[in-house]
């Protein structure tokens, strides 16, 4: 198998080639590359602009003042915040979001082994060491987890953080209504 990579800003095309269809080795993949960039560049650039425009770039789903990270295994989503945020977090609060996992995932096993047919809905919120509030809701088999680090903050703020961020990015999927 060859690997041939085409990217156009937040666009990545990776077109696998399998070795038996490749003519003359090397000079047919350079040919196989030349001829996707030729054949397929106005339309790679046109799907990436329709996707500019309907996602908003890397911090369209972020809301700013915490860090979150949604699975939501059904629909096999993933949204996390981007990684340039995610490094503004205080050791503290990263060691306290890797615990909080940790128990989240010995939580859903533990129901697993008694009632593996239906997932268990459960929040867990923490108050950290520097004063920040950590969050892991697990609704109808997604999970939310939030780290929340203004300081002097109340569990009223972490809350209404959780609602805001479920109403506007997981259709109320973790709203308490």
């Amino acid at each position: 198998m060859h690997l041939c990579i085409y990217q156009h800003k937040s666009l990545t095309i990776l077109l696998l080639v399998p070795a038996s269809s490749v003519i003359n080795g090397e000079e047919g993949i350079t040919h196989v590359k030349k001829a996707m960039l030729e054949n397929a560049s106005q339309k790679i650039v046109t799907v990436e602009q329709k996707l500019t425009r309907g996602w908003g770039g890397e911090n369209a789903y972020h809301v700013s003042g915490y860090r979150y990270l949604l699975v939501d295994p059904e629909r096999r989503v993933s949204r996390a915040s981007p990684p340039g945020k995610v490094t503004t977090l205080a050791k503290d609060s990263l060691l306290a979001l890797n615990m909080l996992r940790q128990e989240v995932d010995l939580e859903k096993s533990r129901y697993k082994r008694g009632d593996p047919c239906h997932d268990k809905d459960f929040e867990v919120c923490i108050r950290t060491k520097n004063n920040a509030w950590v969050i892991a809701k697990i609704s109808q088999g997604r999970e939310l987890y939030m780290a929340l680090e203004k300081g002097g903050e109340t569990l009223l703020y972490a809350s209404t953080a959780v609602e805001k961020f479920s109403n506007r990015y997981c259709e109320g999927a973790f709203s308490t209504d």
